[in-house]
């Protein structure tokens, strides 16, 4: 699944192009925080990339385990904490990092995301164009394969 955020006037019209916010494979959670965090209908729309089958638990449901289970409240905090510093890491990478280091990150880090997502998803989630993509590949293959051949050389 990946979440992605879209911009609308008051007339309900899109103004600006999709942004995925992120990518979420089997077993994982998705959720919008902001929603989950005020009980209020999200603003994040979720959109599945594969078959797959959606357990959804009510926010009603979820806040009265957390209010009745040790278990369930500790759950929650450590999810909400965890799932804050991940929103917060991927805003510093952006504002910080170029977007040849943002898809190194992906390889080194989220290695399904790039064997598994269509590469123009891959683009918005690093927040380029397509065609800067493949840009971007080009000079990180590039790299890693001079890096090789030095290695080779010297061993």
């Amino acid at each position: 699944a990946r979440d992605r955020d879209e911009i609308h006037d008051d007339g309900g019209n899109k103004i600006q192009h999709d942004n995925i916010i992120e990518f979420t494979f089997e077993n994982e959670f998705v959720t919008s925080l902001t929603s989950l965090l005020e009980g209020r209908p999200s603003e994040i729309y979720t959109q599945c990339l594969s078959d797959c089958i959606v357990e959804a638990i009510p926010y009603k449901k979820l806040i009265e385990a957390c209010e009745t289970s040790l278990f369930a409240n500790k759950f929650y905090r450590d999810f909400i904490g965890s799932y804050y510093l991940s929103r917060i890491k991927k805003v510093k990478d952006i504002l910080r990092k170029s977007a040849d280091q943002r898809y190194l990150d992906l390889i080194n880090n989220r290695p399904k995301v790039i064997r598994e997502i269509p590469l123009g998803h891959v683009a918005r989630y690093i927040g380029v164009h397509p065609n800067s993509l493949s840009r971007i590949r080009r000079h990180v293959f590039t790299g890693k394969k001079q890096r090789v051949e030095r290695e080779l050389e010297a061993a």
